[in-house]
C-alpha cells in the first residue's frame, strides 16, 4: 500500500479504559471543542471530524485522560504512527497538529481547567510544541520550488503571447482566439497575484469599480474566493487592481474576446465565468496548466521551473523592488501571516546591493551630519 494512503486511526478501534467521570470531562472536552470549530471557527465537519479521530486515537494509544498525558506520551504515539505505521511525513505533522489544537482549546479553556485543577489537583499542560513536531519544509526551499520571474523573463513570457498572437492571425490558426483569452488571463493573474483556482473561480459579477479610480473603468477590484485555513471553507477577499494597463485588456476580453466563446450551439449563453475554455465553458486549473505550459515554450522558458503559481511570487517580488509595503502584499494575496508573504519574496543580488547601498549611505551621511 502506497505510503500517502496509510490512516492512523480507525473509528472502530477506539477503546478508551480509564474511570468514568473522567471519561465524561474527556467527551465534554471533545464535544466542546468540536462545537467551537464548527461554530464560531466555522471550520468544515469533514476536517472537525478528521481531528477528532485523530485526536481519539492519541488517547486510545496512551491510554490517559488527557490531562494526564505527558510529552513522554506524545512522543511513543509519533513513533508509532511514524515508524511502526509508516505514516507518511506531512500527514504525520497534520496529526501532530490536531493534537496541537485540542490541547490549545482546553489549556485555554478556563472552565476546563478549574474542572481538572477541581477533580485532580492537575493543570492541563500542551503537549506539542516546535520542538517536539516535524517541523515544516523550510519556506525558502519550498518557494525555490515556484521561482519569481524576472522582469525579463515576465516580458519574454507576455512577449511571446504577442509573438503567437500575430503568427496566429497571419494564417488563420485556431489557436488566434485561445491565445488572445491567455493573455488577459495570465497577465490578470500576475496582477491581482491569483492562485490558479481563484483566477479560474471568477465570474462576470466578480470585478467592480474603484470610486478612487474612475479612470479604470468597471475593473478597479475583483472579488476573490480564496483557500481558508485550518479547515475553515474558502474566504472572500477584495483584491485591488493597481496596474493601469490591466482594465482595458479585462475590457477588451469582455466585449471582444469572451462572446466569441459562447457563439458554438452548445454553448450557453447565460454563462457566468469569467474566462472559458473552447467547449464555452468555466476555465479549469488542469486547462490553465496546459496553456500556460505551451507559451513558457513559445518564450523559451520550459526549462525554468515556472508554474502558474509562480505569477503570484512575481508580483510578490516585484512589489517589493519597487517600494510595496509587506502588509499591502500580504493582503492582496489573502494572506494570515507577513512572514508566509515574505517567503513569496525573491529579490535578486542588484536589488539586495542597491538595498544595502542605500542604508550604508545614509548611516555615512547621518553621521556626517552629527560630526
Amino acid at each position: 500500500m502506497s505510503r500517502k494512503h496509510l490512516h492512523v486511526v480507525d473509528s472502530s478501534s477506539f477503546e478508551l479504559n480509564i474511570p468514568e467521570a473522567e471519561l465524561e470531562l474527556m467527551e465534554e472536552m471533545i464535544s466542546a471543542y468540536e462545537v467551537r470549530r464548527l461554530g464560531s471557527r466555522n471550520h468544515k465537519q469533514k476536517s472537525v471530524s478528521s481531528d477528532t479521530a485523530v485526536i481519539r486515537s492519541f488517547l486510545t494509544f496512551i491510554q490517559k485522560a488527557p490531562w494526564n498525558a505527558t510529552t513522554d506520551d506524545f512522543d511513543a504515539w509519533c513513533y508509532q504512527i511514524g515508524r511502526e505505521q509508516k505514516v507518511a511525513t506531512n500527514s504525520q505533522r497534520k496529526y501532530q497538529s490536531a493534537v496541537q489544537g485540542f490541547y490549545r482549546y482546553i489549556v485555554d479553556n478556563v472552565k476546563f481547567q478549574a474542572a481538572v485543577l477541581d477533580r485532580y489537583n492537575l493543570r492541563i499542560i500542551q503537549l506539542v510544541t516546535e520542538e517536539n513536531k516535524i517541523p515544516h519544509v523550510h519556506e525558502r526551499q519550498r518557494t525555490n520550488e515556484r521561482p519569481a520571474f524576472t522582469h525579463q523573463d515576465f516580458e519574454s513570457f507576455i512577449g511571446a503571447i504577442d509573438v503567437q498572437i500575430v503568427e496566429a492571425y497571419k494564417f488563420n490558426s485556431k489557436e488566434f482566439l485561445a491565445l488572445q483569452r491567455d493573455k488577459v488571463m495570465f497577465y490578470s493573474m500576475y496582477v491581482m497575484a491569483l492562485r490558479n483556482s481563484e483566477c479560474c473561480d471568477l465570474n462576470l459579477s466578480s470585478f467592480r469599480s474603484n470610486p478612487n479610480l474612475p479612470e479604470f473603468g468597471d475593473y478597479g477590484f475583483a472579488s476573490v474566493w480564496g483557500k481558508g485555513s485550518k479547515g475553515s471553507g474558502p474566504k472572500q477577499r477584495a483584491v485591488a487592481i493597481d496596474h493601469a494597463d490591466l482594465p482595458p485588456l479585462l475590457d477588451w476580453y469582455v466585449n471582444d474576446i469572451r462572446p466569441q466563446y459562447l457563439q458554438k450551439p452548445h454553448c450557453d449563453p447565460n454563462e457566468e465565468a469569467f474566462f472559458l475554455t473552447e467547449r464555452g465553458s468555466r476555465m479549469k486549473s488542469g486547462s490553465l496548466n496546459y496553456r500556460f505550459k505551451k507559451i513558457l515554450g513559445y518564450a523559451g522558458l520550459s526549462e525554468k521551473g515556472f508554474v502558474p503559481h509562480c505569477l503570484r511570487h512575481t508580483f510578490t517580488t516585484h512589489a517589493s523592488s519597487a517600494g510595496m509595503s509587506l502588509e499591502y502584499s500580504k493582503i492582496k494575496l489573502g494572506h494570515e501571516y507577513a512572514a508566509t508573504t515574505q517567503t513569496y519574496t525573491h529579490c535578486g543580488d542588484e536589488f539586495v546591493n542597491r538595498e544595502a547601498v542605500r542604508y550604508a549611505q545614509s548611516i555615512i551621511n547621518r553621521l556626517s551630519d552629527d560630526e
